[in-house]
């Protein structure tokens, strides 16, 4: 079976601030999952403003573009003009009201600048005090209050327009390596995800529209292969349950490196609807050329890809008929009166 539509199956970044010219085609043709976003691309609002009207006047395929970008808050936020708060300092304030006011003007935010997915939030649980990776990225060290903020957080951005990613399945929150250098290995028992670091997703798996699988090698599980790569993993992210896209981690990431040879088709075959590559235009066009090279040789191979290809298409046409609310102008007013919500973080909850 010959397959044309593997390129729907890959979120893409890209190095700079101009669009390469294959992304370009690939936008053009409609064959392309989505486009991410990162600091690099931009260096002022203006510039954001023009490049994300760029990409969707290019669009061609069905629906809208899918376009998403990391801003979680705190260290992990793209566009830099408002701090703001961390995942951590949004759990030690601990108002759950608070933290569906900060996502609700994030999402404003994004709508403002174009984009419709944000991948956010983090839902692991931070247990090693050492795992810099995550820190405070994450709402806290015990599921239920991780569960509780992370909930507000979706909610809130899912009403300002906002397809939201919950991450990194099955947790990334007791890990020591960082996995963007190197494979972390995770030694936790089966027992220890089930009860602590699977729950956030376990209860939230329906408020989100993407889960993003983890580079991390669990043992207890799988002692052969990361998460991202794994049936068992990606088997038990299905039976949470959860019946949207489940997308990798940005495969070209230091972690991957051992499996560099199979990731275009492993991931795929291991249960992953999307695949993420951020930076290389060169390497995604290298994946997408593997899994259609696969799909010629592989009738039920072809026939999952184009499965997913259908599923990807019908959350572009659900992303083309939802109303987005983008910050009120004037803009300045706007960031001044975020600004004034954040400023509440001075004060506990108990004296506000």
């Amino acid at each position: 079976m010959s397959i044309h539509c593997a390129g729907n199956l890959f979120w893409a970044g890209f190095p700079g601030k101009t669009v390469p010219a294959s992304l370009a085609a690939r936008l053009e043709s409609g064959d392309l999952g989505g486009i991410i976003l990162f600091s690099r691309n931009f260096g002022s609002e203006d510039e954001l403003a023009a490049l994300t009207t760029e990409l969707h006047g290019r669009w061609r395929g069905a629906g809208s573009l899918l376009l998403g970008v990391d801003q979680e808050g705190g260290r992990v936020a793209r566009i830099k003009t408002i701090r703001w708060p961390s995942a951590g300092q949004l759990a030690a304030f601990d108002d759950e009201v608070f933290t569906g006011q900060i996502a609700r003007r994030m999402a404003q935010e994004l709508a403002h600048f174009g984009f419709n997915t944000d991948f956010a939030p983090v839902l692991d649980v931070f247990t090693n005090p050492r795992n810099t990776v995550i820190g405070d990225r994450a709402f806290g060290t015990e599921p239920e209050r991780v569960i509780r903020h992370a909930r507000a957080f979706i909610r809130a951005l899912a009403t300002g327009g906002m397809l939201t990613c919950g991450k990194h399945f099955p947790g990334h929150g007791d890990t020591l390596a960082d996995s963007h250098e190197t494979l972390p290995t995770c030694g936790l028992r089966a027992e220890d995800f089930e009860n602590v670091h699977e729950r956030p997703f376990r209860e939230l798996a329906g408020l989100v529209d993407f889960i993003m699988t983890a580079h991390v090698l669990a043992p207890a599980v799988d002692p052969d292969r990361p998460a991202t790569l794994s049936p068992m993993w990606i088997g038990r992210a299905r039976s949470l349950p959860f019946d949207g896209l489940l997308v990798s981690d940005d495969l070209e990431m230091g972690a991957m490196k051992p499996y560099l040879g199979e990731l275009a088709t492993g991931i795929f075959r291991a249960g992953l609807d999307m695949g993420m590559v951020c930076a290389s235009p060169e390497f995604l066009e290298e994946c997408i050329g593997r899994v259609n090279a696969e799909g010629r040789q592989d009738e039920a191979f072809a026939a999952g890809i184009a499965g997913r290809a259908d599923r990807v298409n019908g959350l572009r046409l659900r992303v083309a008929r939802t109303v987005r609310t983008p910050a009120p102008q004037p803009r300045p007013m706007w960031i001044e009166s975020v600004h004034k919500l954040i400023e509440k973080l001075t004060v506990s909850p108990e004296q506000d």
